[in-house]
């Protein structure tokens, strides 16, 4: 399902926001562009700054400039602003400056790839990069869909230099689909001077469907890669204010493993809302989601830019077991060195908290979880059982495994923990795996009671 969703977006490509103006004309070029010798304006490289910033804020990787995206977009901003921007992510073969009909020929024309999926947002009247990539993130929704996407790496910019009412054309890729380790939410855990307003001026329009002119606020949720959604029913999306009052929304369910809430009004200056998700996963029997809060702008004239709370990691010293087997990763990141495979029920101890990885130590060694793969450690009930035969005990629950020690027959020892047919006992010092039809309650009756 997540892939068939993936494959629609490469032909769902959103024009940005405002209205197209006259432009000075830079030379389009078809040539392919060498890699090693391409080099980005201090414009462009501010502009992805910013973008890594908004997404760092949303807990995402950061994504990389890629030469051949970056030469694709300037050639359909060079095409835009000779013919007009009403052609949006299209050209026609015969036009001046013409490079390929969609973003994916543009992109080969320059001899680069278009990887799994490619996407294009097109934005007028930007007055600069860093502010047009701030007005994709922050006031259009559909754009910020495709610009946090968690999975994309690779992006383009192109923008007029010089003019503050130009045209910005961003192209975005997705390399590989790798695990989304968590999701992600828009806007972040305690935001503030969120705009409560969404005034529908995007293309294509998401009210568009719901017969409504403006909105509230849009909300996105970011599904992690275990979820696996076919109905409606299994998932909720819910806004309340600060008194508990349940605003009114549609939930807009789902486009490439995202969801939006749309508020049906304009939600209230200064007010703090709490937003709660909730989905299940039938296939794999996961449930998750999450809630957080966030508060909009003072009602004021004056724009001001939302402002997040810093990235903070959280020192602490716990132990977790690890609800299900995973790698233990050399940095907060699945794309580090694995260390170490922790299995299922294995120990951890924790020493930072950050976002959603938590740094921790597992035999000996020190790397990053997933928070979300933990639960607390609870002390496993002990209780004394006795050897009713003279008895092996294991490294592993397998009688294939290496031979720990060995019980004699009538010893008593204590189980620890119990796994299937398994039991964990200790025998002095010792440690080992058994099985528990090998344990009994009460020490053995000796043939020689029996017979006397």
């Amino acid at each position: 399902m997540r892939k068939q969703m993936r494959t629609i977006m490469i032909g769902m490509l959103a024009i940005g926001v405002g209205v197209a103006g006259v432009l000075s004309s830079p030379v389009s070029e078809t040539a392919q562009v060498e890699a090693s010798s391409y080099s980005y304006s201090a414009d462009q490289l501010q502009a992805l700054a910013t973008l890594n910033e908004y997404r760092k804020e949303a807990g995402m990787n950061p994504v990389t400039l890629d030469p051949f995206l970056t030469k694709a977009a300037s050639n359909h901003y060079a095409y835009l602003n000779t013919n007009g921007g009403a052609y949006g992510h299209s050209e026609v073969k015969g036009h001046k400056g013409f490079t390929g009909v969609t973003p994916k020929d543009r992109v080969k024309a320059v001899g680069g790839s278009t990887g799994q999926l490619l996407g294009e947002n097109i934005v007028f009247q930007a007055r600069n990069s860093p502010n047009s990539v701030y007005q994709l993130v922050h006031n259009a929704p559909l754009h910020r869909e495709s610009l946090l996407n968690p999975d994309i790496q690779s992006v383009g910019f192109a923008v007029e230099k010089g003019n503050q009412k130009g045209a910005q054309v961003i192209v975005m890729r997705v390399d590989s689909y790798e695990q989304r380790d968590s999701d992600h939410v828009y806007p972040v855990p305690n935001m503030k001077n969120v705009n409560p307003l969404f005034a529908g001026n995007e293309i294509p329009n998401p009210l568009k469907n719901y017969g409504i002119d403006q909105s509230g606020h849009i909300l996105t949720y970011w599904l992690p890669s275990e979820a696996f959604i076919y109905d409606d029913k299994d998932f909720s999306f819910v806004l309340k204010d600060s008194k508990g009052n349940t605003v009114p929304a549609f939930v807009d369910f789902m486009y490439l493993g995202t969801a939006k809430l749309i508020p049906k009004k304009m939600l209230n200056y200064n007010e703090t809302y709490t937003a709660t998700v909730k989905w299940y996963s039938p296939d794999n029997n996961q449930r998750g989601g999450r809630t957080w809060s966030f508060t909009t702008m003072a009602n004021s004239t004056t724009p001001v830019k939302p402002t997040t709370p810093p990235v903070t990691s959280v020192k602490e010293s716990k132990d977790y077991t690890v609800i299900k087997g995973q790698p233990l990763y050399a940095s907060n990141s699945t794309k580090s060195k694995q260390l170490v495979q922790i299995p299922t029920n294995g120990k951890v101890r924790s020493i930072e908290k950050r976002s959603s990885w938590m740094k921790v130590t597992y035999n000996g060694k020190t790397g990053w979880v997933a928070v979300k793969n933990l639960k607390a450690y609870v002390a496993p009930k002990t209780e004394s059982k006795y050897a009713n035969k003279n008895m092996k005990a294991y490294t592993t629950r397998s009688t294939k495994g290496k031979v720990a020690f060995t019980v004699p027959k009538g010893k008593k020892v204590t189980r620890i923990a119990v796994n299937g047919s398994w039991s964990q006992v200790k025998y002095g010092s010792k440690t080992g795996w058994v099985a528990s039809r090998d344990l009994s309650s009460s020490p053995p009756v000796s043939s020689a009671a029996v017979n006397n």
